[in-house]
């Protein structure tokens, strides 16, 4: 509870020190409407198991609760992902007492401070009616809460891409010290592969996009930066070298074989299927398609997937001149769309665009932060005309495919 205590004060700080007076009381506003409307979605899920006698959900959410039972015990666990479940270990350690409900407000506010970190840069680099839609948009889609709010490692996961590309971006107004972003990129592998096994591919992305930013330094002092950069590759490997062997003989024969299985077509129809599912209708009826579902979840996925199918089919109709838009971007733009790139095409690969819930709302958080930080959202009668008609196309799509 202490845990969930610090973060909402976080959350507080962020918003405090960042959000211009004039702004602020807006801003709070549809917060506080968030918080509530989380709060709501949190005790509907926690009734939903109550219902079917359970206090935790299914498959990899229970997994991870016995591995967190097994660490408070001060047992030895061997289960995969540690970081997740030592943190959730920790926020059980910090609570009046042992409840899995904990580690479930735990996510539900990685989630918000995720999107919180979103916010500033689209404040900073945008315009406040960006932010504000931003907002509308992320903290009132039931798929995303309840996705994201069981305990799984995903929302931990989503606040870890987004904390490196905070970082990152804030490195630049660092001045001489901005070098340093490299140590923070450098230290953050063990906690992405630790967390998801190909993640440590995501502190290169990073890397890409800072010397893409510091192009005209690397210029001129290109040789004192080439020991670095072979300094930092070769202690890399020396500190991980094991590690993400392991991760890529067993990951890279995984997709690459589902590549081959499925061909490019099929491929590219999961990379739509990956946007456009589960479909509400589908999901209405999860219990005739999902292994594990609760029915009030049931209903939060389709209520969600509706609303992001309105959203994105509104906001593809608002992009306009994407690859000037994005060379333009700032730095945590254009590395979310890298990440945004390496997500998609991994799991429609994959999976063929098949995938759980979670999956989607990390997918579906980091759509809107890529948008609102590059484009700019226009609400006229002109776009919502198109919109809905792009809707349609896609609703019907999603119910044959998703």
């Amino acid at each position: 509870m202490l845990i969930i205590f610090i973060m909402l004060y976080y959350l507080y700080k962020i918003l405090d020190k960042n959000i211009e007076s004039s702004d602020k009381k807006k801003i709070y506003k549809i917060f506080a409407f968030g918080l509530i409307f989380q709060l709501i979605m949190f005790i509907l899920y926690r009734v939903g198991l109550l219902l079917v006698g359970r206090d935790v959900y299914y498959s990899d959410a229970e997994y991870y609760w016995e591995a967190t039972k097994a660490v408070l015990k001060g047992e030895k666990s061997l289960a995969y992902n540690r970081l997740y479940y030592m943190l959730c270990a920790i926020v059980q350690l910090t609570s009046p007492f042992k409840w899995v409900g904990w580690n479930n407000l735990f996510n539900i506010l990685c989630v918000d401070l995720s999107i919180c970190l979103m916010l500033v840069i689209i404040y900073k680099y945008k315009r406040n009616y960006n932010a504000q839609y931003f907002l509308y948009f992320s903290l009132f889609n039931p798929l995303i809460y309840y996705s994201l709010m069981r305990n799984l490692k995903d929302a931990l996961f989503l606040l870890l891409v987004i904390v490196l590309g905070y970082a990152l971006q804030k490195s630049f107004h660092w001045l001489n010290k901005k070098w340093l972003f490299l140590f923070i990129d450098f230290i953050s592998i063990p906690f992405f592969y630790s967390i998801r096994p190909w993640a440590f591919i995501i502190p290169l992305l990073s890397l890409i996009v800072f010397i893409f930013e510091n192009r005209e330094t690397f210029k001129r002092k290109k040789k004192q930066i080439c020991i670095l950069l072979i300094l930092m590759i070769v202690t890399v490997f020396i500190l991980f070298g094991n590690v993400i062997y392991v991760n890529l003989k067993i990951w890279v024969p995984i997709v690459s074989n589902s590549f081959v299985s499925r061909g490019i077509l099929k491929s590219i129809v999961g990379l739509g299927r990956l946007f456009v599912g589960p479909g509400f209708i589908r999901a209405l009826f999860g219990q005739e398609f999902f292994e594990h579902y609760l029915i009030i979840g049931n209903y939060m996925t389709a209520i969600g997937s509706f609303m992001w199918i309105f959203d994105l089919s509104l906001l593809i109709v608002m992009i306009k001149k994407p690859l000037k838009n994005i060379l333009n971007a700032p730095a945590f733009s254009k590395y979310l769309f890298l990440f945004f790139l390496s997500y998609s095409i991994l799991y429609a690969v994959q999976y063929g665009g098949s995938v759980e819930l979670r999956l989607r709302g990390v997918l579906f958080l980091t759509t809107f932060g890529l948008f609102f930080s590059v484009f700019n959202f226009q609400f006229t009668k002109r776009n919502v005309l198109l919109g809905l008609i792009l809707f349609s196309i896609i609703s019907s799509i999603s119910i044959l495919v998703g």
